[in-house]
């Protein structure tokens, strides 16, 4: 049985490694009119609370950076957090120079991604979130100052 085991788990662990390699060969092409995920675009995961990180990767492509806390998240942090989550964005963004879109994908309470798209709001940059819905994640169209009337 033992030799059974590790021949099914070597085979469960080439599998994976092998999706891993074509998911990071190619991103995935989401939906949500014609956005689309491509290899110039940064992936940022905002995991607040629950674990997102294997469902980025499988669906969008390998994560650019991220923020991880995982469990209950007392409220008393959520001001530190968002900042945390806003430098990891800026990070992004300085790194490469404004020129690459940003991919935010982001799970966690209101409490801390109000916040946060107060500090981004601020600034001027090339970004979009993407969204679980439907069993997939949906990259939204962008905003713009015209849709505030």
């Amino acid at each position: 049985m033992s030799v059974e085991v590790t021949v099914l788990s070597t085979i469960l662990k080439y599998g994976l490694s092998k999706l891993h390699e074509y998911v990071r060969a190619k991103r995935k092409t989401v939906k949500a009119g014609d956005i689309t995920v491509d290899d110039n675009d940064v992936i940022i995961a905002l995991e607040l609370g629950r674990p997102i990180r294997d469902d980025i990767e499988v669906q969008l492509g390998p994560i650019d950076f991220s923020v991880s806390y995982l469990g209950r998240i007392d409220s008393s942090n959520f001001n530190k957090i968002a900042a945390e989550c806003y430098q990891a964005i800026r990070s992004a963004n300085v790194k490469y120079g404004g020129k690459r879109r940003l991919v935010v994908v982001i799970s966690g309470p209101h409490g801390i991604i109000f916040p946060l798209g107060q500090m981004v709001g601020m600034q001027h940059f090339n970004i979009v979130i993407a969204t679980f819905q439907d069993g997939q994640y949906i990259v939204h169209p962008p905003i713009d100052r015209g849709m505030m009337g």
